[in-house]
């Protein structure tokens, strides 16, 4: 089908609670899109809480990967993490990304995007990981600019949506 007619495929990559409820609205407004094809996938970072978050919204996942469970390390988890990514935009072509923040999630399906040429919108990370330094957020202040094409501000949701277009 000719790209211009078909609809644009957009993956939403959740993976913590504050993934999904930061992310839900926004999935919410791209599934009232006629021109969008919207995949919500559960990364498995954190799966049963960012499900009960997507379903306080009546999200259900599209996808939801399946981790190594042995995986026991940081460097382990996040290789895993992004092999899947990898392997799920192998089998499901996308024309965008979405992430949120500075999760390992956010981070390896940037980097999993960048490889597969998909281009990335972002919501930028809290200002909390400035002001309470949690471990997981000194690790991954921020994803690198090189990976981003669009970052954007929560509180527009509108011109979040308007920027896909």
């Amino acid at each position: 089908m000719d790209r211009s007619r078909r609809k644009h495929r957009i993956l939403v990559m959740i993976g913590t609670r504050p993934e999904a409820i930061k992310l839900a609205p926004v999935a919410l407004a791209l599934r009232r899109e006629p021109g969008v094809q919207l995949t919500v996938c559960l990364s498995g970072q954190h799966p049963a809480m960012a499900r009960d978050a997507l379903t306080s919204f009546g999200i259900s996942p599209d996808v939801e990967l399946a981790l190594d469970a042995t995986a026991n390390t940081a460097g382990a988890r996040f290789t895993d993490l992004h092999r899947a990514i990898s392997a799920l935009l192998d089998r499901m072509p996308q024309d965008r990304i979405i992430v949120q923040g500075d999760t390992s999630t956010a981070l390896a399906g940037a980097i999993a995007a960048f490889h597969s040429g998909v281009p990335v919108m972002a919501s930028p990370l809290s200002l909390i990981c400035f002001v309470l330094p949690f471990r997981s957020m000194v690790r991954r202040p921020s994803l690198p600019a090189g990976l981003v094409t669009v970052v954007t501000a929560p509180p527009s949701l509108s011109s979040f949506v308007q920027t896909m277009r």
